[in-house]
C-alpha cells in the first residue's frame, strides 16, 4: 500500500513537471523578443496575362507569330487564353479573349504549356501535359480555328495513370519524326541522374505514345535536366526536322551546348558529348539567363537568345550563333538595358517573327505590382542592309488598359494566406507555430483545419510531424501537441511566430531556450 502510495506521487510529480514545462515553454516563447508581424501593404492581386505561361505561335494562321498567355484572371482555378497581335505598322500588339473556362475546372499550377499545330490544318494549337495527382496525367488541347481556341474536352487527347509530372522537366513542341505531324518530346528525369526524352506524336485526334525506352537516353550519372536549358529549332541545317539544342550548366560557370538531331533511330547528340560548343570555366551562369531560340539574323539557322541579368541590375540580350556552331562571341549582347530599368525577375521572354519580315524578334511581358502587364518589343534590326542587326526596344508594344486591371484580393492582408483582414483584426500578433502528432495513434488531429499553415516535417524512424501555424482564427482545440526537434529553430522564424510544443530531448530543450533568451 505504501509503495503504491509512493508510486502514484512520483507519476503524479512527473505529470506536473510536465505541464509546468509546457506552460513555461509558452510563456517563454510569447516573451521571445521577435519584431511582430505588420500587415501587408502591397497588392495581392488574381494572376495577370504577364503572370501567365506564355507561347507564341502562328494562332491565325497568318503566316507571322502572334503570343498567347494562359492566366487565372479571376483567380477561381479557370483558364483565360487572351492573344496578342501585332496588327498595326508600329510596334503595338493589340490583346483578344480566346478562350475563358468557368471556375473551378483547370488548374495552371498543375500544367506545363507548349505551342503546337496538331491537327496541320496551318493554325498553331496549345496543348498542355496536366497534373492529375500521383502518377497520373493528361494532355489537354486547345484547337485554334484562327479566331479562337475551341477546349477538346477533359479527357485529353493521351492519358497515363503511371506518369510522373512532376520527373517532366520541359516539354518540347515540333516537328521532329513523321513529316506534317506535330510531335511532343517530354524531357524526364529519372534516378542516379538519367535523362530519358519520350515522344508522342499527334494523327489529329491524339497523341500516341511511344514507349518508355524514349527516343533518347543519357543513361546513369550523365544528365541531370534542373541544369539544363532546352530550346526548339533548326541549328545545324535551315531545313528537315526540328533539333533540339540544350544549354548545360557544368561547374565552375562553365556551359557546353548540345543539339540533339532526330534519326531513324532516335535523337542523336550532333558531336556526341562535346557538344557544338563550350565556354570557358567563371563564363557564365545559366541561374542568371532566360533563353529562347530565334532566326534573329534571318540566315535561315535558329540561334538561342539568352535575356542575361547583372550584378549591377543591367539586363543584356546574348546571340548563341547558329552560324558559329551555336557560340557566345560577345558579352556586349545585340540590346542592352540600364540597371534597374528592366525588371528582370518579374519578366517573361518569348521569340517569335512578329512583324513577317522574315527576322526573328523578341518580346518582354512584365508584371507590374499594381496588377498591369506591360509588353514590350525587341525588333530585329539593322541600320542599312548587310549592317550586323541588333534589336531595337519600343517599349509599352501592350499595356493592360486602366479598365481591366486585376481587381484587388486585399490591400491589407494576414501574412499567411493572403486574405483580407477585416477591420480591428489582430493581425501584428504573432502566429503560433505547433507541433502536432502525425503517427495513425495521434490521430485525429484536431483544430488544424483552422490554421493559416500546415507543414509536415520528417523526424527519425521515417515519421513526420506537423507543424500548423495559427494566426488568423483560433482554434478551440488544437492536438496532440507533441516534442520540439531541431527544424524547429528554422521553420518557426519564417513566421516569427511563437512556438508551442510538448517536451523534447534535453540537448534541443536547451538550444531553443537559449535561442528564445537571445531573441533568436
Amino acid at each position: 500500500m505504501h509503495g503504491w502510495e509512493a508510486t502514484s506521487g512520483k507519476v503524479t510529480w512527473q505529470v506536473m513537471k510536465r505541464l509546468l514545462t509546457v506552460l513555461l515553454t509558452v510563456v517563454i516563447c510569447v516573451l521571445w523578443l521577435i519584431p511582430t508581424v505588420e500587415p501587408a501593404t502591397h497588392t495581392a492581386s488574381a494572376q495577370t496575362l504577364a503572370n501567365g505561361q506564355v507561347v507564341s505561335g502562328d494562332f491565325k494562321g497568318a503566316g507571322y507569330t502572334q503570343i498567347a498567355s494562359l492566366f487565372d484572371a479571376a483567380d477561381n482555378l479557370g483558364v483565360r487564353i487572351t492573344v496578342l497581335d501585332r496588327t498595326s505598322a508600329d510596334d503595338k500588339f493589340a490583346a483578344s479573349p480566346w478562350y475563358q473556362s468557368g471556375e473551378n475546372t483547370l488548374d495552371l499550377g498543375r500544367m506545363k504549356v507548349a505551342a503546337i499545330d496538331v491537327n496541320s490544318d496551318g493554325k498553331t494549337d496549345i496543348v498542355a501535359l496536366y497534373d492529375d495527382g500521383g502518377t497520373s496525367v493528361r494532355i489537354l488541347v486547345w484547337l485554334s480555328n484562327g479566331t479562337s481556341f475551341q477546349y477538346q474536352g477533359p479527357q485529353g487527347w493521351w492519358r497515363s495513370d503511371a506518369y510522373a509530372w512532376s520527373r517532366t522537366k520541359a516539354v518540347l513542341a515540333g516537328t521532329f519524326f513523321t513529316p506534317g505531324r506535330g510531335g511532343l518530346l517530354l524531357v524526364y528525369q529519372y534516378d542516379n541522374f538519367d535523362m530519358r526524352i519520350h515522344y508522342l506524336e499527334s494523327d489529329g485526334k491524339q497523341f500516341v505514345y511511344g514507349g518508355n525506352q524514349g527516343v533518347y537516353d543519357s543513361g546513369p550519372g550523365q544528365y541531370d535536366t534542373a541544369r539544363a536549358r532546352f530550346a526548339v529549332g533548326h541549328f545545324t541545317r535551315p531545313d528537315g526536322p526540328d533539333q533540339v539544342a540544350s544549354i548545360y550548366q557544368y561547374p565552375n560557370l562553365k556551359i557546353r551546348v548540345h543539339v540533339f538531331n532526330p534519326t531513324p533511330s532516335g535523337l542523336q547528340p550532333v558531336n556526341g558529348w562535346a557538344g557544338m560548343w563550350e565556354s570557358s570555366e567563371g563564363a557564365y551562369d545559366l541561374a542568371r539567363a532566360k533563353i529562347v531560340a530565334a532566326d534573329y539574323d534571318g540566315d535561315h539557322l535558329t540561334d538561342l537568345l539568352s535575356f542575361y541579368w547583372y550584378d549591377n541590375g543591367s539586363v543584356r540580350v546574348h546571340v548563341f550563333n547558329a552560324a558559329k556552331s551555336l557560340a557566345f562571341t560577345s558579352p556586349f549582347g545585340i540590346a542592352v538595358f540600364a540597371p534597374f530599368s528592366m525588371p528582370w525577375l518579374q519578366t517573361q521572354l518569348v521569340a517569335g517573327d512578329w512583324n513577317k519580315d522574315g527576322f526573328g524578334d523578341l518580346a518582354t511581358l512584365t508584371s507590374l505590382d499594381d496588377g498591369s502587364t506591360h509588353v514590350g518589343v525587341l525588333r530585329s534590326n539593322a541600320e542599312f542592309v548587310g549592317a550586323p542587326r541588333t534589336l531595337a526596344w519600343s517599349f509599352d508594344a501592350w499595356a493592360t488598359p486602366a479598365t481591366e486591371l486585376a481587381n484587388a484580393a486585399c490591400t491589407e492582408c494576414w501574412p499567411l494566406t493572403g486574405m483580407p483582414t477585416p477591420s480591428g483584426s489582430p493581425v501584428t500578433r504573432r502566429p503560433l507555430a505547433v507541433k502536432i502528432d502525425n503517427a495513425p495513434t495521434g490521430r485525429p488531429h484536431h483544430g488544424i483545419s483552422q490554421a493559416d499553415m500546415v507543414v509536415e516535417l520528417l523526424v527519425e524512424g521515417n515519421i513526420t510531424r506537423l507543424a500548423a501555424y495559427f494566426h488568423s482564427q483560433d482554434a478551440a482545440e488544437i492536438g496532440a501537441v507533441r516534442s520540439v526537434r531541431f527544424s524547429d529553430r528554422y521553420t518557426t522564424p519564417m513566421v516569427r511566430g511563437v512556438l508551442v510544443f510538448s517536451g523534447g530531448a534535453l540537448l534541443i530543450k536547451e538550444i531553443d531556450y537559449a535561442d528564445m533568451a537571445n531573441g533568436n
